[in-house]
């Protein structure tokens, strides 16, 4: 069989990779939560009324109150750089299921691109947004998921708020396919 002509030393570091990819192929079968099992699922079409501007303390408020819920929340910080000791936070934006996500706006300004429109930016104070996020953003009881979670946890520690748990799929996905 071709096993015989594969040294030994491949086998043991090849095989913890195959289970894992094997795990993830049984996961996936199984339609666990989380898991994208049908294709009809990826390409169907987008609800734009799941994602939300988040310009109100009481919309703000509603999306914590359901990251609490579901236990998960996938968060990304936009900035103004991509050096997390000089980066500003303009936004974070939070999801709490496939498909149903926010954008909280807090750093935009006129004439930058990035003012939705009218040209003034409705949006929260960016001191009320880290207040009310660092509860949550530390919370034992909900897990945090990102990409690339490191340049997030500086910019979050900028402002003081100590992110944890979290996983960050960047470095999943460097363990599992290395960074494949």
């Amino acid at each position: 069989s071709d096993a015989d002509s594969i040294p030994a030393a491949t086998l043991d570091v090849a095989a913890p990779k195959a289970e894992a990819r094997q795990e993830a192929t049984t996961i996936l079968s199984k339609n666990e939560p989380g898991a994208v099992a049908d294709r009809d699922d990826i390409f169907k079409p987008i609800d734009r009324s799941k994602y939300e501007t988040v310009t109100t303390k009481e919309a703000l408020a509603r999306w914590i109150a359901r990251a609490h819920e579901v236990g998960t929340v996938c968060v990304d910080t936009e900035t103004t750089s991509l050096s997390e000791m000089v980066a500003e936070l303009v936004g974070v934006a939070l999801s709490v299921a496939p498909g149903e996500a926010c954008y909280i706006p807090v750093g935009h300004g006129v004439s930058d691109g990035l003012d939705f429109g009218d040209g003034k930016p409705v949006q929260l104070p960016r001191d009320y947004l880290v207040k009310q996020l660092k509860p949550l953003l530390e919370d034992d009881a909900v897990l945090k998921v990102g990409q690339n979670v490191k340049y997030d946890f500086h910019i979050f520690l900028r402002y003081g708020i100590r992110l944890h748990p979290f996983d960050d799929t960047m470095l999943m996905s460097y363990a599992l396919d290395e960074g494949l």
